[in-house]
């Protein structure tokens, strides 16, 4: 006698689906460790030496050995990330990854009125590495020591001034913090705001707000003199420096979101195991020490936590974009 004709009917006509759903269940795990099945790539929205960059190469030789396959980092610096997020989006591909900080597409929908990719559906937010401090730097040789000192000094030289800053969240913290204190600064446009720094320290320009990890060696060499970080803790990688918030400048107090983003076509099961190993790899003490000494504070998340931590940035950001007035063009 069959397995069929020992069931009754009703058995009989809930069998495919059971054997459809064991099927499904068995197959997840092998399509987890089929992935990869070659070579991945990290696209980076800044150019080599950005934090970014340093944080996926610091990454990547470790997933590398987990996985047994090569990774590429593929910088795509300037149009304000919408060059790297169009070649991430475009690729169509499960082993095509984008790296970075939200920061560089949450203020998209308020500058943008068209957009060639949707963030809901497009950009799959896999984990959580860390928050990235900010600085607000200046020359050396600038006679200012702290934001209040710098707005002093800004006022005292109206139209003197100019300042550079990434694109996205902290280009609109910069913009609301100008208008707040009523400042004539020049903003100046930079493709990769990585070059900035050389600019800062040989004075032709007199501040950059954007990721400590682009003034170290100005930093190193006393050319260049951070006078606030975001976030609400010091940071090592720019010691005895104060917040924004402490500083009573909370418009220059928001971190960015580092992490990892998969594309639409990933499979479920994939997006599992590039979780669990991701999350693995930054959680190892080496890697969180090496992350701290860039301005990146050791602080993971899952999907799911990453993408309400996403949110929260976007609903924050809305507010300074309508304060700001700012109107999708």
């Amino acid at each position: 006698m069959t397995t069929e004709e020992k069931l009754p009917a009703s058995g009989q006509r809930l069998l495919p689906a059971i054997i459809a759903s064991v099927l499904a269940m068995i197959s997840l795990p092998l399509q987890a460790q089929e992935w990869p099945s070659r070579a991945v790539k990290f696209v980076i929205p800044f150019g080599p030496g950005s934090s970014s960059d340093t944080a996926a190469r610091l990454v990547s030789d470790r997933l590398q050995a987990i996985w047994g396959k090569p990774i590429v980092i593929e910088p795509r610096p300037g149009g304000d990330a919408v060059i790297a997020i169009n070649a991430f989006v475009g690729a169509n591909d499960d082993h095509t990854i984008f790296f970075g900080p939200s920061s560089v597409f949450v203020t998209h929908p308020h500058r943008y009125a068209k957009l060639n990719y949707n963030r809901e559906t497009d950009m799959i937010p896999v984990a959580q590495m860390s928050t990235t401090t900010l600085g607000f730097a200046i020359p050396a040789s600038l006679p200012a020591r702290n934001l209040k000192e710098f707005i002093a000094y800004t006022k005292a030289n109206p139209g003197k001034v100019s300042v550079a800053t990434a694109p996205g969240t902290s280009e609109m913290m910069l913009d609301a913090f100008t208008r707040d204190e009523k400042l004539d600064m020049a903003k100046i446009p930079y493709r990769d705001v990585v070059q900035s720094a050389n600019d800062l320290a040989n004075g032709r320009i007199q501040a950059v707000f954007a990721a400590l990890t682009i003034f170290q060696a100005g930093l190193q060499g006393n050319t260049i003199r951070v006078i606030s970080i975001t976030g609400t803790k010091p940071t090592e990688a720019a010691p005895g420096v104060a917040t924004a918030i402490e500083q009573g400048y909370p418009r220059l107090g928001q971190e960015g979101l580092m992490g990892i983003f998969a594309p639409s076509v990933m499979s479920e099961p994939a997006r599992r195991r590039l979780e669990q190993d991701f999350l693995k790899v930054v959680g190892e003490p080496d890697v969180a020490r090496r992350l701290a000494a860039i301005g990146q504070v050791h602080f993971t998340g899952t999907a799911r936590e990453f993408d309400a931590n996403i949110r929260k940035q976007a609903s924050e950001i809305a507010e300074i974009a309508n304060m700001l007035g700012i109107k999708p063009q």
